[in-house]
């Protein structure tokens, strides 16, 4: 199922591939700029214990990439960016409380595994300007104890998914939205869930040219 186009408005809809209750139509803040003195770089091959400000180890600056995306979280500030370089990180309960932008390297090229866990939990608060983008990813084997999504977004986050491919995500499928969300040019393959599939949707929701399967 291929959905095209400037974006799609959908009230309570019910499918065998996503269920969405709720309005859809809006804009989020989604700008591409970023601000390059306010970068941290992550790889698989990385250190927690490094400051994240290059995205190799540098031996004369002691600089070089955090191997979490937890750990680059605590070190970005408001509004900030975390370039993922490519390979496969392996995370889950990965809570997000403040405007920040998580940056792959492709979605063939890095992928976030949620070893059977909840991937992002998103509680930044879009009434303060606040804003999330995921883009350029993988998310794969995201599950919940508590029936929820790989990613979760609470009420007034704000959240576009760019770019992403989302498989193998169970308990409520790859998305559940409570808040307002874009999701443009991504791709959903056998993603579960206990009341439709690949999303779950309670709030503001716009999706442009993405697949279902």
């Amino acid at each position: 199922m291929k959905l095209k186009g400037k974006g799609i408005s959908v009230r309570i809809i019910s499918i065998m591939l996503f269920s969405i209750i709720g309005s859809c139509a809006y804009a989020v803040n989604s700008s591409d700029e970023d601000n390059e003195s306010n970068i941290i770089y992550v790889n698989p091959h990385g250190n927690d214990t490094w400051n994240g400000l290059a995205p190799e180890f540098d031996n004369k600056t002691g600089e070089g990439p955090k191997k979490t995306i937890k750990s680059a979280l605590n070190e970005t500030d408001y509004e900030g960016t975390i370039k993922l370089a490519p390979g496969t990180y392996h995370e889950n309960g990965i809570t997000i409380e403040d405007s920040v932008k998580i940056e792959g390297s492709g979605a063939s090229n890095t992928k976030i595994d949620g070893k059977r866990g909840q991937i992002f939990n998103i509680v930044a608060d879009g009434q303060d300007g606040g804003y999330v983008i995921i883009q350029d990813l993988s998310v794969e084997n995201g599950q919940s104890r508590d029936k929820r999504s790989a990613i979760y977004n609470w009420e007034n986050c704000e959240l576009t998914i760019k770019n992403c491919n989302f498989k193998n995500n169970y308990k409520n499928g790859a998305i559940e939205n409570n808040g307002r969300v874009l999701i443009d040019n991504c791709n959903f393959d056998q993603n579960k869930a206990y009341s439709g599939g690949a999303i779950s949707n309670y709030g503001d929701m716009t999706i442009k040219n993405s697949d279902f399967d």
